[in-house]
């Protein structure tokens, strides 16, 4: 519960870079003004008898889609793997992932700790995990091939790389990573070199080089 909290309240106070998605619009008007603007306690104490209340209510469903992920990992997860290290060409950095279930609907990760949330409402887990797990993969190996760039660059970038996870990978995922809107056209260019050369290392170095013409028309 406690790192359901931190996603509500990093999600409604826009501890997000670059994504231009009002996470806090997709749900409840009222615990949003009750947390909007609150440190961390305060939000923190109005936060947790809320979700509490929440997990009540709503155990059967809990419970219902908790089973299905556990099924979904139980039969996908090896794939998965797998198919993120051809996609990278290398071995897979982490050893070990962590996924939080979260009842709000925003599916940050963080890199540090190898651990990724999981909101309830989200279907396709295993396309979710292998968008988050890329993540991992290109922070550890093009760490260096980012560094001149900014924040805001480094987000559209990463975020847009993940176009590789795309309908040659069903039938272990139901439908291709769509990204965020803000990328579409960016990621159109990025998917016909991946089609072209399915190398994710010169997809990476084409993603820098014409960043900046995408970035003018934003």
């Amino acid at each position: 519960i406690n790192q359901d909290v931190k996603n509500w309240y990093d999600g409604v106070n826009g501890h997000s870079v670059g994504k231009d998605v009002d996470w806090a619009s997709r749900v409840s008007d009222d615990i949003v003004k009750q947390i909007r603007g609150k440190t961390r306690d305060e939000a923190y104490n109005i936060l947790l008898p809320y979700l509490e209340d929440m997990y009540r209510q709503e155990f059967k469903k809990i419970s219902y889609i908790t089973k299905i992920l556990k099924s979904e990992f139980e039969l996908k997860f090896d794939k998965a793997c797998e198919e993120l290290s051809k996609i990278t060409g290398k071995p897979l950095s982490v050893k070990e992932y962590t996924i939080y279930q979260t009842t709000f609907p925003r599916g940050p990760y963080n890199y540090e700790e190898s651990a990724m949330w999981m909101p309830l409402g989200w279907l396709d887990p295993i396309r979710i995990f292998m968008h988050e797990a890329l993540h991992f993969e290109f922070i550890y190996y093009w760490a260096g091939k980012t560094r001149e760039l900014s924040d805001e660059q480094f987000e559209w970038v990463k975020e847009s790389l993940t176009v590789v996870i795309d309908d040659s990978l069903k039938p272990l995922i139901e439908k291709a990573d769509s990204g965020y809107e803000l990328h579409q056209s960016y990621r159109d260019e990025l998917h016909k070199n991946w089609n072209k050369n399915h190398n994710f290392d010169d997809l990476v170095s084409y993603a820098i080089k014409i960043l900046p013409q995408y970035l003018d028309m934003k």
